[in-house]
């Protein structure tokens, strides 16, 4: 792996945010990524109180971690907005751009784009390796990201869960869920299977039958899920 391209170094190479408490470390790997760095911030001021999950760390006995890390560690955006990371920091917003982002070099999408873009990779530039996030619990997750190099079968970091995501398997079961959901189904009726009485009519019982067809297959992967999560009318 190109370590430059490490999640958190790609965010902090392309925000360039000015770190506090640095120092010359103790220990020249970092923490929470393993590299080797020529300055860091100690481990007890790097991480809060509340941080526990010290066995996803690279170098969990290290004494500091470097600057990138510790950016990844204190900042809130990257807790609760999706980003995709390459040779650019995509962030998809739903209203403003998040605090102290403005005129950093991230490129801004609503958030309304994301479920196509994931299915979308090759248009958006993002180089020959690539990275996923999608926040659900308000934990860090940036360094436990994986690295991508295939635009249509990749992994995403969805919170705390990591899984593959195959476009070209899951492209006729997305097609399927974006009609029905915009055929009248809500989120909680496709994710579970279970449809009020009158919509499979009101929507055309050959399209039901051939939709739920499709849908009943995927249902259970986590992809699936996200999916569903994702729809937007």
């Amino acid at each position: 792996m190109n370590e430059n391209m490490y999640p958190t170094h790609q965010i902090h190479k392309t925000i360039k945010p000015n770190v506090k408490n640095t120092e010359l470390p103790i220990d020249e790997y970092c923490m929470v990524c393993g590299v080797k760095h020529t300055e860091g911030v100690p481990r007890n001021k790097a991480f809060s109180g509340n941080f526990n999950d010290w066995s996803s760390l690279k170098n969990p006995d290290g004494t500091h971690v470097c600057p990138a890390c510790r950016y990844a560690l204190q900042e809130g955006w990257l807790r609760n907005y999706p980003y995709i990371i390459g040779d650019k920091l995509i962030i998809y917003i739903s209203k403003a751009v998040p605090k102290g982002l403005e005129g950093t070099g991230v490129v801004f999408r609503e958030r309304s784009n994301l479920l196509d873009d994931l299915f979308n990779l090759d248009g958006l530039e993002l180089g020959k390796e690539f990275v996923v996030c999608i926040p659900n619990s308000r934990k860090h997750m940036a360094f436990k990201s994986t690295i991508n190099y295939t635009e249509w079968y990749y992994t995403i970091q969805h919170g705390n869960d990591s899984f593959i995501f195959n476009t070209k398997e899951l492209k006729q079961v997305k097609l399927a869920l974006q009609r029905m959901y915009t055929g009248g189904f809500s989120k909680a009726e496709l994710r579970k299977g279970e449809y009020a009485p009158h919509k499979p009519s009101k929507y055309g019982l050959d399209k039901f039958f051939a939709d739920t067809k499709i849908i009943d297959k995927a249902r259970g992967p986590k992809s699936f899920d996200l999916i569903v999560d994702l729809l937007y009318n």
